[in-house]
C-alpha cells in the first residue's frame, strides 16, 4: 500500500495483475481517515463553515461509520440552530446512546486538537466526496473499479459517463431503465453492536420505541396518559410500586381535548411540572408565494417535529391523542399505506430516544385482541408494545 499526493491518507491498492473482479473483493475501497477528521473537527471549530460543507457532503460520503455519527449529530444540531462543539455533540450523542460507537468524549476532542485550522475544511470536504465516488463506482464494471483504484479519469467524469450512456446491461424495472441488478447491502451481524432495550416505564413502556393505548370511547385514555405525562415532568413514582419516572420533558399531539379547559386543569390535578410540559399546536411553513402558513401537524411532519425535539435534549416522552386524527388522509385500513406513514414515526423515537404513546380507538368486530384496534392490523405491527385499556369489573372507576 502507498499513500499518494492526490490528498491527505487517502488508501490505494496497486495490484496490477488482479483481475477487476478479485481487485473488489480484495481492495481497500479508498477512503481518507484524515480529511473525515479534519472535515468534523473545523466544523466543531468554525460553525459559519456548516453550510459550505453540507452543500458537499452527505453522511452516506464518511467511510467510517463513527464519522457518520458525528456528522449525523452535527447535521441535526445545525438544523435546529444549536450550537456543535464537542459538548453538545458528545451530549446529542449520549442521549441516543451512541457516544461510545462514536468514539467515546475523548475522541471528539482529539479531532479538534489535530485540527488546527478551518480554513481548508471546504478541501477537505472535497477529497472525502472525491472517494466516496470512487467508492460507488467499483460495483459497476472493469472500468469503474479502474477509475476508483487510479483515481484518473476523475470519478465524476466516468460517474456522469455511465449515467448519460446506460451500460448494454441495463435493464427495464417498474417501467424506469436502470443500471445492471439491484445490489443487496448486508452486514456481519458481528459488526451490529448488542444494545439493551431502554424504558420510560420498566417493563411497560420502552424508550425510543411506539407504544399504543387501545380502548373505547370514555373510559378515560387520555386521563391515563396525562398521568403518565405528569409522573415524567415530575419524575414521582409510577403505579404498583414499579419504580419512579425518568425526568424529562413531555411533548403533547392532542386533537381531542382542548388545552386550557381540559389538559392544564388535568395535569395540574396530577401534580405535574407544567414547565416540562410541551403543546403542539401546528406547523409553520412558507408558500409558494413566500407568504407564512400555517397548519395542524400530521405524520408527514416528522421532521419537522424532530427538530423540535431535537432542541428539547430532556425530553422522554411524545403523547399522540388519537392516532387517527394525523393520518393525513391515508386510508388507515390499507396496511402499505399506514405502514409507510407510522415508519418515520418509529425512526424519530430511535432516532430522537424518546418513548411515543399513541391512543386509539377499538372497533366493534369480535375476535382475537390483536385486530380490535381501529383500523389496519399495521398500528398494531407497527409498535413495540399494545395494550387495551378497560374497566375494571370490581372498581367502576379504576382502569386496567
Amino acid at each position: 500500500m502507498r499513500r499518494p499526493a492526490t490528498g491527505p491518507g487517502i488508501i490505494e491498492v496497486s495490484a496490477p495483475a488482479i483481475l477487476p473482479d478479485a481487485l473488489e473483493a480484495m481492495c481497500v475501497p479508498p477512503h481518507s481517515v484524515a480529511a473525515e477528521q479534519s472535515v468534523l473537527g473545523g466544523l466543531m471549530l468554525d460553525h459559519s463553515r456548516w453550510a459550505d460543507v453540507a452543500e458537499r457532503l452527505r453522511e452516506e460520503d464518511f467511510y467510517r461509520q463513527e464519522h457518520r455519527l458525528l456528522f449525523r449529530a452535527i447535521s441535526e444540531l445545525a438544523k435546529s440552530q444549536l450550537p456543535f462543539d464537542t459538548v453538545t455533540v458528545s451530549e446529542w450523542l449520549q442521549r441516543r446512546g451512541q457516544l461510545e460507537q462514536a468514539g467515546g468524549f475523548a475522541y471528539l476532542g482529539t479531532l479538534q486538537l489535530h485540527t488546527a485550522t478551518a480554513a481548508n475544511v471546504c478541501t477537505y470536504a472535497d477529497i472525502v466526496h472525491q472517494c466516496s465516488m470512487r467508492r460507488q463506482l467499483i460495483p459497476m464494471n472493469g472500468e469503474g473499479v479502474d477509475a476508483a483504484r487510479t483515481g484518473a479519469p476523475p470519478a465524476a467524469e466516468i460517474a456522469a459517463r455511465f449515467t448519460a450512456s446506460p451500460a448494454p446491461h441495463a435493464r427495464a424495472q417498474n417501467g424506469l431503465e436502470v443500471l445492471g441488478s439491484p445490489r443487496a447491502v448486508t452486514r456481519r451481524i458481528t459488526d451490529i453492536p448488542t444494545e439493551r432495550l431502554a424504558w420510560l416505564w420498566p417493563s411497560r413502556i420502552p424508550l425510543g420505541k411506539v407504544t399504543v393505548f387501545s380502548g373505547d370511547p370514555g373510559l378515560g385514555k387520555s386521563l391515563v396518559t396525562l398521568a403518565i405525562a405528569a409522573a415524567v415532568s415530575c419524575g414521582s413514582c409510577w403505579p404498583c410500586r414499579e419504580g419512579t419516572a425518568p425526568l424529562g420533558d413531555v411533548m403533547l399531539v392532542s386533537a381531542e381535548d382542548d388545552p386550557a379547559d381540559t389538559i392544564r386543569p388535568r395535569l395540574e390535578a396530577a401534580n405535574a411540572d407544567l414547565h416540562r410540559i410541551h403543546v403542539l399546536d401546528a406547523v409553520e411553513f412558507v408558500d409558494a408565494d413566500g407568504r407564512p402558513q400555517r397548519r395542524p401537524w400530521n405524520f408527514t411532519d416528522m421532521d419537522a417535529l424532530g427538530t423540535r425535539l431535537a432542541a428539547l435534549p430532556e425530553c422522554r416522552l411524545v403523547i399522540v391523542d388519537p392516532l387517527s386524527a394525523y393520518l393525513a388522509g391515508t386510508d388507515s385500513h390499507k396496511n402499505s399505506d399506514v405502514r409507510a406513514l407510522l415508519a418515520p414515526l418509529a425512526e424519530m423515537a430511535s432516532r430522537q430516544r424518546v418513548a411515543v404513546l399513541c391512543v386509539s380507538h377499538l372497533n366493534k368486530s369480535a375476535g382475537p385482541a390483536m385486530y380490535r384496534t381501529t383500523g389496519s392490523l399495521a398500528f398494531v405491527a407497527a409498535a413495540r408494545a399494545v395494550y387495551g385499556v378497560a374497566k375494571d369489573q370490581n372498581n367502576a372507576s379504576r382502569r386496567l
